[in-house]
């Protein structure tokens, strides 16, 4: 009987800390609709707020007048995540075979090429120099930004 006790207080502890991970994760989404039907005014006078006081429907007009726009640009941003799929898959199975193949003569080599390019990506070297050169800032011993 104890052990059946432990195991339904165990589960209660468990349901409600779920219950609270959920409502973390799902307000902000309430926020974002709840702030989408506020009127700009209200936004910029009382902040963000899960309950609109006044109810607007502004945004959604904006966004159905510039619908070409929009749907342009989401087709642009589908066709180049597609081309951009298709050509990664190429390139790297065009790469990945002869890796393979234990008879190719610079396997280790070129192996070790990727190896460390993903260590050490040009990200890394451009993004330094971008912070330091052009946005005037400095990068602590830690990685972050004075």
């Amino acid at each position: 009987m104890k052990k059946w006790n432990s195991e339904i207080r165990f589960r209660t502890v468990c349901l409600i800390v779920m219950l609270l991970f959920a409502a973390f994760c799902i307000a902000p989404f309430i926020l974002m609709i709840s702030a989408s039907v506020t009127e700009e005014n209200v936004l910029i006078r009382e902040g963000y707020q899960f309950w609109p006081s006044r109810v607007s429907l502004a945004a959604y007009e904006f966004l159905w007048a510039k619908r070409e726009t929009i749907g342009r640009a989401y087709a642009v941003s589908i066709g180049i995540t597609a081309a951009g799929t298709v050509v990664n898959v190429m390139m790297t199975s065009l790469f990945a075979y002869p890796l393979s193949r234990k008879d190719f003569k610079h396997r280790n080599f070129f192996a070790f090429f990727i190896f460390f390019t993903m260590l050490f990506s040009g990200g890394m070297t451009s993004a330094y120099i971008i912070w330091t050169n052009i946005y005037h800032r400095a990068v602590c011993g830690n990685g972050l930004l004075e």
